[in-house]
């Protein structure tokens, strides 16, 4: 189910009616998912299929720029709107599940977008889940030479979009998943400047306050990831 929130779409999957002879678990958390640059919310469709069969409620956002959300594709006016949709993501969470522990999972530039987020709503969260979180990049990756680009564009044209150079191979190793990427017409492969440069001075932020992270927190890191620095991700831990 999608729904549209002050503008920004939202998703959420629900377990089946558990029938009482059924075995099925009943629902007894729910789980918040912020995606990465190009993606949308509606690309954790095959995730939430699975953990809706284990008793999970599960809601994702269209990040502003992205998926079926209004922006430039790419582009945001500043960081602090991707906070605020995660606002609005953990806004509908408690209207989906009201009472229920709520965790938040975040891929990628999501990852740290959430790990940002956590502070402001540690009250109301049970704990945060990152996978390959976006606090630096690889030294010899794709991206480095397009953030540098980025940096002397922001002052001139900060709403300039770039190809992010990402490839379907860094993306993802299943050949299946590689081709229901290429095939999504919600997916594109642009950033902005501002939002280059805005990541950048964040995720160093969100170095140097690691020791204080404020909730309990699992962190899934991929080795052989070529885009997102896993040296980087270990530090952070």
């Amino acid at each position: 189910m999608v729904a549209a929130a002050d503008r920004l779409a939202l998703h959420c999957w629900r377990p089946a009616a558990a029938e009482p002879a059924s075995g099925a678990p009943r629902p007894w958390a729910v789980l918040a998912l912020v995606h990465g640059i190009g993606s949308h919310g509606g690309a954790f469709a095959p995730l939430a299929e699975v953990l809706t069969g284990e008793g999970l409620i599960v809601c994702a956002v269209d990040l502003p720029g992205h998926g079926r959300s209004p922006g430039r594709r790419g582009d945001v006016d500043s960081w602090e709107a991707l906070q605020a949709a995660v606002d609005q993501l953990l806004e509908r969470t408690q209207r989906e599940a009201p009472g229920l522990p709520c965790f938040l999972h975040g891929h990628s530039l999501g990852g740290a977008i959430v790990l940002d987020a956590a502070g402001r709503h540690a009250g109301g969260l049970r704990g945060v889940v990152v996978t390959n979180p976006a606090l630096a990049v690889e030294p010899t990756g794709p991206l480095r030479l397009r953030l540098l680009l980025a940096q002397l564009l922001a002052r001139l044209w900060p709403g300039f979009t770039l190809a992010t150079g990402i490839s379907l191979e860094a993306a993802a190793h299943d050949p299946a998943v590689r081709e229901r990427i290429a095939t999504d017409p919600l997916r594109h492969d642009r950033c902005s400047a501002r939002l280059a440069v805005a990541w950048q001075r964040r995720s160093q932020a969100l170095m140097a306050a690691a020791p204080a992270f404020p909730l309990p927190l699992l962190v899934l890191q991929s080795s052989a990831d070529g885009v997102i620095s896993a040296a980087a991700v270990r530090r952070y831990v």
